[in-house]
């Protein structure tokens, strides 16, 4: 029996070989050029004031160096989140100086290799006539990658002042130390950490990504970054699991028109990914499509179905919420608005995850909330891979899952277009 082990354990590599690797290689090319997620989507970077040429960090003044010959009225500065710099003052992010910030072009000097010493890094980038800059970063270990940021200068209107203040903060000391600016504009940023593929693929024309997700100028399997695909009825490459996103792993199956595929190659300043057909027998993670099986879902004392609560509508929307979820505040008075003229067909179920019964119930009665709410079980959660909040699901009267989204503006498009 012991010289037959050998045997069985060769018929076994072959076997897993065969089944790992199909016939079929697909290399799929990424445009050069990176673009962001969603146009329509960006973050804030506020401006704050330089004071003492220093930057306080950790309740401590640390000094900067200037550029050679650097002159300027008012000087502030702004960092930029970017995790590829080893050994960088700030970690997990670099600064940006704003010579003189006041002025309608103001210009910025990138800090590249993070050690506070703007002497040593490239000339300053101005911005547009357009209000935009684009901002180019790279791994500390790889010249020729690339993490670029597009930085746009937005003026501030009453709205937009009261929504910075009330969320960021407004002009003055923070609790850091720092000294946000008091001026009549902010820089809205755009993380462009996405190649993108349009093009054919088995016959289909179809659009994939992958997005450079923990920011730091390379495209790894180490499943930090993510191969993405468009989502359901839209051109926006989606981050999300149940759109058929995966972690970059080198064991991470892909699936596409059905067929499992795993990732064979990956160039990592993300010029290309090598997929190969597979055959090795893997759980699938539930993608839009997908009939969802009858999750049970804790009220009171007693408990819910998911197709319960589908049997007496058209449709259900599931609104994944925390009362400790920023966007949560923002979007549930938008959604509430927005889906009462639906309400005849279609019925909403709210999840919540990681409150209290005090603190949830506080968060319905404060928005007004009618319809039912429950606490999200772990097997929902695990189940649909659900990885922001607020998540807005709709489902319709079989049990499929239609879409995904992380606002509720596609749902109400589409029973719009039902109508």
């Amino acid at each position: 029996m012991m010289n037959a082990l050998p045997y069985l354990l060769s018929v076994l590599s072959l076997t897993l070989a065969f089944l790992s690797f199909g016939q079929d290689r697909h290399t799929i090319f990424f445009n050069p050029d990176p673009v962001c997620r969603d146009t329509n989507s960006y973050g804030i970077s506020p401006v704050f004031e330089l004071k003492y040429d220093s930057i306080f960090k950790d309740e401590k003044r640390i000094p900067i160096v200037f550029p050679v010959g650097f002159s300027a009225i008012d000087t502030g500065y702004l960092s930029i989140y970017f995790t590829g710099i080893e050994n960088s003052v700030f970690s997990n992010s670099t600064i940006v100086l704003v010579q003189d910030y006041s002025s309608e072009r103001p210009k910025l000097w990138v800090d590249h290799n993070g050690n506070l010493d703007f002497s040593d890094d490239k000339g300053p980038l101005k911005v547009s006539e357009k209000g935009e800059v684009i901002i180019s970063l790279s791994h500390s270990d790889h010249e020729f990658s690339n993490f670029s940021v597009r930085l746009l200068r937005k003026e501030r209107d009453s709205t937009a002042r009261w929504n910075l203040e009330t969320y960021f903060g407004g002009a003055g000391v923070t609790r850091t130390g720092e000294v946000r600016t008091d001026i009549d504009y902010w820089f809205s940023d755009q993380r462009m950490n996405i190649r993108v593929f349009d093009g054919e693929f088995e016959g289909d024309s179809r659009r994939f990504g992958i997005m450079d997700w923990n920011c730091d100028g390379l495209f790894q399997l180490d499943g930090e970054d993510l191969f993405m695909m468009s989502s359901f009825n839209s051109e926006v490459l989606s981050y999300r699991v149940v759109d058929g996103a995966v972690k970059l792993t080198d064991s991470a199956f892909v699936y596409i028109n059905g067929q499992q595929h795993i990732i064979t190659n990956l160039s990592s300043v993300g010029d290309f990914i090598e997929l190969t057909e597979s055959f090795i027998p893997a759980r699938r993670p539930i993608i839009i499509g997908d009939t969802l099986k009858d999750y049970s879902f804790e009220i009171a004392d007693s408990s819910l179905s998911l197709h319960e609560a589908i049997k007496d509508g058209e449709f259900l929307i599931i609104d994944v919420w925390g009362s400790w979820c920023g966007g949560c505040h923002q979007q549930t008075p938008i959604f509430h608005e927005e889906i009462q003229p639906y309400l005849k067909v279609a019925k909403v179920l709210g999840l919540n995850y990681g409150d209290s019964e005090e603190s949830m119930h506080e968060f319905i009665n404060r928005y007004e909330i009618q319809w039912p709410n429950v606490v999200m079980s772990k097997e929902f959660h695990d189940d649909l891979n659900i990885e922001g909040y607020p998540t807005y699901m709709l489902i319709d009267s079989n049990g499929v899952l239609l879409m995904s989204d992380s606002h509720p503006f596609g749902i109400i498009t589409y029973l719009k277009d039902q109508d």
